[in-house]
């Protein structure tokens, strides 16, 4: 049933002589030629099984990887929630990562847009949100989760992220770690929504709370009374007590412009807004993504054009995410957003410079491909446009049902986790990267 083993390809792209080197998504294929840095491109992993989808991932403090994912089951009408682990001490070549079932379910809302997600707290510790049906609307849905202490042999009974058990959409998690056992959770919450004789009343809200691996709950808190109603949320922990969060607001003329705020335990400030003006009667189902790493910030989005097409770009901060003083476009090439953002994995000293990495849908050779960029947040204006490198991970379709990349980073590489645009819809993971001594 499903998706069993992976199979691993190890045969390398660009950058065709191997170089051993200590990172921990495994063994570097690139090489340094006369001092000119050679990108690296490697599929890593291809499931068996086809059919796959909503793929999320997040690496353990020390470098392994947990992946989730949604999958069919055979001759039935209920859907899989799998995962698998990577672990950082395996080659690529000797590894068979193993897909399991951590549960089963008819009552399983599936979206391409709106998908599971795995937080690692610790190597044995994590957190997966999913989505179940609450009711008999189209999108009466709401957000459970599980846990794992045990590096997921075991997972805990499921229980529900909101205290709001009722019709109404409830989705779009973003996951950030506090510390070993706890993680903050921010969502997308409609419980405020209902059917006037206008049509629909009330606003889709933003929502924040603990969520311990023992099950334990903190408060519910309200971020913003009205936001846009189906675009991805993401947060990012600065240091313990004080978060990043990343969404699409929606004022009362409906512009939907992307904005950050900074969180505390008694405060919330708003410290970015996109300025896009984008002006629209509709969501755009298309979200920010943000990351942290030591004082630095990287936010990357898409800002639509109400005329059609968009760009790709990217706000740096270099002060625990007070103020972001660099906004640049990383793609203006008919971009169709899907975007994701992650810094290389820093060590407890923070000793090494740091380089942030986003993912987005955008164009290569005349076609739809999963795009990449490696941009340096210490520069701002031309210095840190002229530091961008740019590559492709996969030539792709843009169709809905493959969803959104996700992706982890160590140094100077990451891995990426997206749905081939094959008829099979296999799942894919793909390092990429670049070796710089």
């Amino acid at each position: 049933m499903g998706l069993k083993v992976w199979n691993w390809v190890t045969a390398l792209g660009v950058g065709g002589c191997a170089l051993t080197c200590s990172v921990s998504l495994g063994s570097c294929g690139s090489s340094i030629r006369d001092g000119i840095e050679c990108e690296e491109n490697i599929v890593e992993a291809r499931s068996e099984s086809s059919g796959g989808g909503g793929v999320d991932l997040s690496s353990t403090p020390l470098g392994a990887v947990f992946v989730t994912w949604l999958e069919p089951v055979a001759r039935s009408e209920r859907i899989a929630l799998r995962w698998g682990r990577r672990d950082s001490s395996q080659a690529v070549e000797s590894v068979s990562l193993a897909g399991a079932t951590i549960l089963e379910s008819e009552r399983l809302f599936v979206n391409w847009a709106d998908f599971p997600h795995v937080l690692a707290l610790s190597e044995s510790n994590a957190i997966v949100t999913y989505l179940e049906r609450l009711g008999d609307g189209k999108y009466d849905y709401g957000v459970r989760f599980v846990c794992t202490q045990d590096a997921g042999r075991t997972w805990s009974e499921p229980r529900w992220l909101h205290d709001h058990v009722g019709p109404g959409e409830h989705g779009f998690v973003s996951l950030a770690r506090e510390d070993d056992g706890t993680a903050v959770a921010v969502w997308l919450d409609g419980r405020e929504m209902g059917e006037g004789e206008h049509g629909v009343t009330g606003a889709m809200t933003l929502r924040m709370r603990a969520v311990g691996v023992d099950g334990r709950l903190g408060p519910e808190r309200l971020l913003d009374p009205r936001v846009c109603d189906c675009c991805q949320t993401d947060v990012a922990t600065v240091e313990p007590g004080v978060w990043l969060v990343a969404y699409r607001d929606r004022s009362e003329d409906e512009v939907r412009d992307i904005k950050v705020l900074r969180v505390t335990a008694n405060d919330l400030t708003p410290v970015f807004d996109s300025l896009d003006r984008f002006k629209f009667p509709g969501c755009p189902v298309n979200g920010p993504a943000i990351a942290t790493r030591g004082h630095d910030a990287a936010l990357v989005w898409f800002a639509p054009s109400v005329q059609g097409g968009g760009t790709v770009r990217v706000a740096t901060s270099r002060d625990d995410g007070h103020t972001f003083s660099a906004v640049e476009t990383l793609d203006d090439n008919a971009p169709s957003g899907r975007v994701e953002v992650c810094f290389d994995r820093c060590d407890e000293t923070y000793s090494r410079p740091s380089h942030g990495y986003a993912l987005w849908l955008g164009q290569g050779d005349g076609q739809p491909a999963w795009r990449y960029a490696r941009f340096d947040p210490s520069l701002t204006g031309e210095q840190l446009v002229s530091s961008v490198s740019l590559g492709t991970l996969a030539t792709t379709t843009g169709e809905r049902d493959l969803g959104f990349p996700r992706a982890v980073a160590d140094w100077h590489v990451f891995l990426a986790a997206y749905i081939s645009a094959d008829p099979e819809r296999h799942i894919v993971l793909h390092r990429a990267g670049w070796y710089i001594p």
